[in-house]
């Protein structure tokens, strides 16, 4: 499949029966995962959000100088949207991730009975407010990262939805610049929104790219080198695989000691959703945090 193939629910429920067939160790976390990126998927279509404008004198500025088109704070939320998914994931993981119950109940206790403002939670989360989000954990009685994680989920269709609008500004900057067009973007976080990478991938014709781990963006980088400290010394650049897994492989600089874990679309027989690819490996992460790198994003639970 092509890098920015759209992905379907099915295709998404067909790629995780696959993944369940053959790794089975991770049946209990693509239940859940299978069923939330089911709904957030189907959910997109019932959004409602206004376009966020920029104008083309500021997109130039900020291309020519790398700097990403918006802070993650300047994200639109269709908040109702959001909430009514916050509550349809909190139901799926209470009943499909035991240790996640409590947590699922008491955020949907806490929506019903007013406990806390969903607007100021999506809003602490994009602004990275650990204040405020720590005062709706407490008020709920709620693990500080499990809160994060439901309230990201929640708006993660808004969030992708507006990434999508958001990168025709890219592409029209590139359509007005021919002799640009194939120039990578030169930093390793997304030019969308600023953030990191959470994987890397390869395309049908061995291109290399990067999926921003908030927006999901996908942006043309190097080949060669790290994606992410742009080092180029050979001798600082390795990585390894598993011959079982031949679309994965995890690269690994001396440089700046971190990892990124690659994808290769040429390689991958199921539709590519980088959030279940993202889950299906946890088994690198901890391969390369052994050899002492250090990963770029976290897995969520």
């Amino acid at each position: 499949m092509t890098i920015n193939s759209p992905i379907t629910p099915e295709q998404i429920r067909k790629s995780a029966d696959m993944l369940k067939q053959t790794r089975p160790a991770y049946k209990y976390l693509i239940d859940f995962y299978e069923e939330m990126f089911v709904i957030q998927e189907e959910s997109k279509s019932e959004l409602d959000l206004d376009p966020i404008i920029i104008g083309q004198e500021q997109i130039k500025l900020k291309i020519d100088k790398g700097i990403s088109l918006i802070n993650p704070d300047q994200f639109v939320i269709d908040v109702n949207h959001a909430k009514k998914l916050l509550i349809k994931i909190c139901s799926i993981a209470g009943q499909k991730l035991p240790h996640l119950l409590d947590a699922s109940q008491n955020i949907s206790a806490g929506l019903s009975n007013n406990s806390f403002n969903a607007e100021t939670l999506f809003n602490a989360l994009l602004k990275n407010d650990p204040k405020a989000l720590n005062k709706i954990a407490q008020t709920i009685n709620v693990n500080e990262d499990a809160l994060i994680f439901f309230a990201f989920e929640a708006i993660a269709p808004s969030i992708q939805a507006c990434s999508s609008q958001l990168s025709y500004y890219l592409k029209s900057d590139s359509e007005a610049k021919p002799s640009q067009e194939q120039v990578p973007w030169k930093k390793g976080t997304c030019p969308v929104c600023g953030n990191i990478p959470q994987m890397g991938i390869l395309n049908q014709d061995g291109e290399k790219y990067l999926v921003c781990s908030l927006c999901l963006h996908r942006w043309k980088t190097s080949r060669m080198g790290c994606s992410l400290c742009q080092n180029r010394e050979k001798d600082k650049q390795q990585y390894f695989f598993n011959e079982e897994e031949k679309e994965y492989r995890v690269a690994l600089c001396d440089n700046c000691k971190k990892y990124i874990k690659i994808v290769d679309l040429r390689e991958l027989v199921r539709a590519f959703y980088p959030p279940l690819e993202q889950l299906c490996s946890i088994h690198l992460d901890m391969q390369a945090s052994e050899q002492g790198y250090q990963g770029l994003v976290q897995n969520k639970i």
